[in-house]
């Protein structure tokens, strides 16, 4: 129906963010197969009620990333299994909790792990949090493996002052380096409320408009005072900001 198009080309994209992220985080654990329970995908849609057309979608979209998939139970959904290689035939038959069924399958059988038992735990993030963290990734700004960039953490040693010369060297930096992963979030993308600067009330991008790169400057020019209506996107830009910021801490205590 075409009252649904805008939400099903909302979750496809949502998705398919999940999608990547989730095999970065099977790289990372070394697994060939990756386990959700309800509870890890109600947390990653931020959903407190999981429908079955939900699941559907998501197993839909994920599947380029995971082509072998099988959901327990067949009638309802407790846990998913998303597996690079086939794994259908390593599983246990009968009904018994995802742990136990892991535990049950053969050593011969693919490499297969819950995600929440990944460190850190990174089950607990929303959606808004992996979209930043994946603009981060792809900007080139952190590694895959910096996990702890998305923890608040202080730096380890005293910072000096910095000379007025390089402290505007390094927020012309930090402008270039949110600039570049702003636009990999919302270039071409639509907005469906103002983003305003909040001190002057100016409008930044006004709603509906397709968002250039102009747009993503004007929002990296008054990064500190931005808001709008939208959560999602206030959301994540502000996560951007955060965890850019703490990058910078963390290249800083390092020297």
């Amino acid at each position: 129906m075409k009252h649904q198009r805008p939400y099903r080309d909302a979750a496809r994209r949502q998705n398919r963010n999940l999608g990547h992220f989730l095999a970065i985080q099977a790289w990372l654990g070394e697994l060939d197969c990756l386990v959700l329970s309800r509870e890890n995908l109600q947390q990653l849609l931020e959903t407190e009620r999981l429908s079955s057309e939900q699941v559907e979608w998501f197993r839909e979209d994920t599947e380029q990333w995971f082509p072998y998939q099988v959901a327990y139970p067949t009638t309802g959904f407790e846990s998913l299994f998303l597996g690079r290689v086939s794994i259908e035939e390593y599983l246990p038959s009968g009904s018994m909790p995802a742990e136990e069924r892991i535990s049950r399958m053969n050593s011969w059988a693919p490499r297969t792990g819950m995600l929440s038992e990944l460190p850190p735990k990174m089950s607990h993030l929303c959606t808004r949090e992996i979209v930043s963290h994946l603009a981060l990734l792809s900007s080139g700004s952190i590694e895959p493996s910096m996990q702890h960039v998305l923890k608040t953490k202080a730096p380890s040693k005293p910072v000096e002052k910095p000379l007025q010369g390089t402290l505007n060297d390094s927020k012309q930096l930090f402008k270039e380096e949110l600039t570049n992963v702003l636009c990999d979030i919302l270039l071409n993308e639509k907005i469906p409320s103002d983003v305003i600067n909040k001190q002057t009330g100016k409008i930044i991008i006004p709603a509906n408009r397709k968002i250039t790169r102009t747009f993503v400057l004007k929002l990296a020019d008054d990064y500190d005072h931005l808001e709008t209506e939208c959560g999602l996107i206030q959301g994540c830009i502000r996560n951007v900001i955060g965890l850019l910021k703490n990058a910078q801490k963390q290249l800083g205590s390092s020297d």
